[in-house]
């Protein structure tokens, strides 16, 4: 299922009760689907839902269900557990003060054999030992899959049996209303248009280091945005990986943008977003740019076989 569709199928989803895993590749976006998520339903519902997150590949089972300390009942000392993190939301809030709310349990394949034993019965029943999330609370818990090298430990037959597991299968409109609607850099977006073979690659790469995928994508224009790809490009190269003389050309683009060259299109003109979209794909595959000031230091061929812009050079 990809994340549009399922965008769609959330809200019935969470009424249901029924807990759900989403499993995918790296970096598809599963931690920030589940926090748009949140927004969402927030915006629909006028009123804020809670939202409460456990790390599971750094949690033990006693953070799970809260260290066991003396107390008292009743005159007769007893022990008790303390409140686990997951009972307070991402803003130090208890959860019983939403009326609806997400326990997200992230990197929950990646957790301790032990700690999924303990989240059985929170997949399950919403409750752990004495602690309970309110009605109206879910639970949604996040992983990779065994082959993706991610540190994914064993399944246990008994925890699959108590949620629904969910594959989120790549989808580059997903991704690409995703990426509009939190401000990602044009030129980047139509790179992943042209190129989804490098951005949606099956699987990890054989040899193990920095890979392109929609996650290190938008890393490496953050990184274009705030160090700029010329002062490093092996810092540039640690994000993206092998393939970074190809994204390199894209973002010198934005680069050349920013140094304030002109550009022979309406990108950011401020319209509906349909309208919008519509300017920001044809500004970013159609540039026209006259460079008064500097020669491109990329090669144009490369630029034309991977972005498929057309510069007029010295003008």
């Amino acid at each position: 299922m990809h994340f549009n569709d399922l965008k769609r199928r959330i809200p019935a989803l969470l009424d249901s009760g029924v807990s759900i895993e989403l499993v995918s590749a790296p970096g598809r976006g599963k931690s920030e689907f589940v926090r748009d998520t949140i927004a969402a339903l927030s915006k629909r519902d006028g009123k804020q839902w809670g939202f409460a997150t456990c790390f599971l590949a750094t949690m033990t089972p006693s953070d799970l269900m809260g260290y066991m300390v003396p107390g008292m009942r009743d005159g007769v000392k007893v022990s008790e557990f303390t409140m686990p993190p997951w009972m307070l939301t991402v803003d130090g809030k208890r959860v019983d003060q939403f009326e609806r709310g997400i326990l997200f349990l992230d990197e929950f394949g990646q957790g301790e054999a032990d700690v999924k034993r303990a989240s059985a019965e929170l997949l399950l029943n919403r409750q752990l030992g004495p602690w309970k999330l309110p009605d109206g609370w879910s639970v949604i818990a996040a992983t990779n899959r065994a082959k993706d090298r991610s540190g994914v430990t064993k399944s246990f037959d008994f925890v699959i049996n108590r949620r629904a597991e969910i594959n989120i299968t790549d989808d580059l409109q997903s991704w690409e209303d995703w990426a509009f609607s939190h401000g990602v850099d044009p030129t980047v977006i139509t790179f992943a248009n042209q190129n989804p073979q490098i951005v949606f690659s099956d699987g990890v790469p054989d040899k193990q280091g920095p890979w392109c995928t929609p996650r290190s994508l938008v890393m490496a224009d953050q990184t274009e945005e705030n160090v700029g790809i010329d002062d490093d490009l092996h810092l540039f190269a640690g994000v993206i990986g092998p393939r970074r003389h190809h994204i390199d050309v894209g973002l010198d683009l934005h680069d050349i943008v920013k140094d304030g060259v002109e550009i022979l299109t309406l990108v950011d003109k401020q319209v509906d977003d349909g309208a919008s979209r519509a300017l920001q794909s044809e500004g970013a595959i159609g540039l026209v740019i006259t460079d008064r000031d500097r020669r491109l230091r990329a090669d144009l061929d490369l630029v034309a076989l991977v972005l498929d812009l057309t510069f007029v050079v010295g003008v």
